[in-house]
């Protein structure tokens, strides 16, 4: 076939087999694929490892350029073996493409496209050792219920949202050659149940499992410095242990999911805005002891929480961080100088039921500071002494162990019913 010059570019011919267009060109002896020419009839398609010219010059097929191959009907593709670059769109939306089967990106491929794959229907994937770099939601809509890493380089990036919209994807393990994780990268993942990921990743990227409902076991490695915004908002996640390397957690990281409990870690300063608001399932949190703020809406609407231990640390609480926390019974703290409380920070169902208690020294401090005078029930001892400091409460009730319930009891059996100072025990047979 006649390889015909472009004039726009000096070094760049063109070349086609009839059923794929080539872009040769002279200087790097490279070829690349432009685009399929027979987009509606073609099911399989064979890319050739080289492209002789009638000059008897050879040129290595390196790069499937954007959109080549974008809203075909083909099946499957053979690969040129040099095989480096696969282009923007390159793939994208074509419903056929290795659909329910195993896709292997072909070894040797360093570099994925922007949307290269968009909306494919293969059922699973395998990533090269090759690889380097997978672009911006290059598997994004993607039908894959699995991800192996073959062995991947130290410098293997994700990016922004290269999986999100995997409906079907039901675990990832997050291999040690990657060293970072684009924002939304795994979003709306709807049926990812569990993940790992290695210190060698050293941020949670933003939005990274946002509304992963399905999301119930969450490995992280020691290493991990960062959870940043939205991380988990809305996630199903319950349990979780951090680990101690963490040292920020940005505003809303776990807002709106369904953590039951979590282990904050000490290396902690801040709580951020936000980042456990609408937590509903969330019953009890305590602070770590570097923490010296906790901010703004930090625990907003989290409507389970029934008790939080706030220790020494802790200078300064922002507007309606426990607002609509209406279901806490006991607070606990730990300052005898009373932390500055910015704006509304207790709900009035707190304000009124709560047992807030506080440093046996600090009473006065506590009755006389704005944010803590409302309490209408202050304690100045443990909980399982019940020495109430003030005499205007409404009955509360305690089991015999000390522990605050947080409602008049139903269930058979000898509780303490506590009426400001007047203490009596009663039986619910």
């Amino acid at each position: 076939m006649m390889a015909m010059p472009l004039s726009a570019f000096a070094e760049l011919i063109q070349f086609d087999d009839g059923i794929l267009k080539y872009r040769l060109d002279t200087s790097s002896k490279e070829a690349a694929v432009v685009k399929c020419l027979k987009t509606s009839q073609t099911k399989e398609i064979v890319i050739l490892d080289n492209i002789m010219t009638d000059d008897g010059k050879t040129y290595k097929v390196t790069e499937i350029m954007s959109s080549a191959f974008s809203k075909c009907k083909l099946k499957s593709v053979r690969f040129p073996v040099y095989l480096k670059t696969i282009g923007a769109n390159a793939f994208a939306n074509c419903p056929n493409f290795y659909s329910g089967k195993n896709f292997d990106v072909p070894d040797g491929v360093k570099t994925i496209g922007m949307e290269a794959f968009y909306g494919c229907k293969f059922s699973s994937l395998s990533l090269p050792s090759s690889l380097t770099k997978v672009e911006e939601g290059a598997f994004q809509n993607t039908s894959i219920k699995s991800i192996r890493f073959y062995n991947p380089q130290k410098s293997l990036v994700l990016e922004f949202r290269a999986f999100r919209g995997c409906k079907q994807l039901t675990s990832v393990s997050i291999p040690s050659g990657v060293n970072k994780m684009g924002q939304a990268i795994f979003a709306d993942c709807s049926a990812l149940a569990s993940v790992s990921i290695p210190s060698s990743v050293s941020s949670i990227p933003s939005m990274g499992f946002e509304d992963c409902k399905a999301l119930k076991t969450v490995s992280l490695a020691e290493g991990i410095t960062k959870i940043e915004f939205e991380a988990f908002a809305g996630s199903g996640i319950e349990n979780l242990t951090l680990p101690s390397s963490i040292k920020t957690i940005e505003q809303n990281a776990f807002s709106g999911s369904s953590i039951r409990s979590i282990a904050l870690p000490q290396s902690l300063k801040s709580l951020s805005w936000m980042v456990f608001s609408g937590c509903t399932n969330l019953a009890s949190v305590t602070i770590p002891q570097q923490v010296t703020t906790i901010e703004s809406g930090a625990f907003y609407g989290c409507s389970s929480l029934a008790s939080v231990v706030i220790p020494a640390s802790v200078k300064t609480i922002e507007q309606a961080a426990f607002y609509e926390c209406d279901k806490l019974m006991n607070v606990k703290s730990d300052a005898t100088i009373p932390p500055s409380c910015e704006g509304t920070v207790w709900t009035d169902a707190t304000l009124n039921n709560a047992q807030l208690i506080i440093p046996e020294q600090a009473v006065n401090n506590y009755k006389n500071a704005s944010g803590w005078s409302d309490f209408r029930c202050l304690y100045s001892s443990a909980v399982s002494a019940i020495e109430a400091e003030e005499i205007n409460c409404q009955p509360i009730f305690f089991d015999l162990k000390g522990n605050r319930l947080p409602s008049i009891p139903t269930q058979a059996g000898l509780y303490i019913k506590c009426t400001g100072n007047k203490k009596e025990k009663i039986i619910i047979q």
